[in-house]
């Protein structure tokens, strides 16, 4: 299940999944962030795959 995580050193996010055993990093643009914040989504917090899918297809 794809979890939503806060750089560090940025004031930005980016999701941290798993896909058939392999770990995979998507960054997210500022639109991506609100659509997950609109969502209840907050950094730390898993969501469905669904919901990283419409931002992959979105380009956010």
């Amino acid at each position: 299940m794809p979890r939503l995580h806060k750089y560090r050193e940025r004031n930005a996010c980016y999701v941290l999944t798993a896909i058939r055993g392999a770990v995979i990093t998507y960054q997210l643009t500022p639109d991506g962030e609100r659509k997950l914040t609109a969502a209840g989504i907050a950094p730390g917090q898993p969501f469905h795959r669904a919901l990283l899918l419409d931002l992959y297809r979105t380009g956010d």
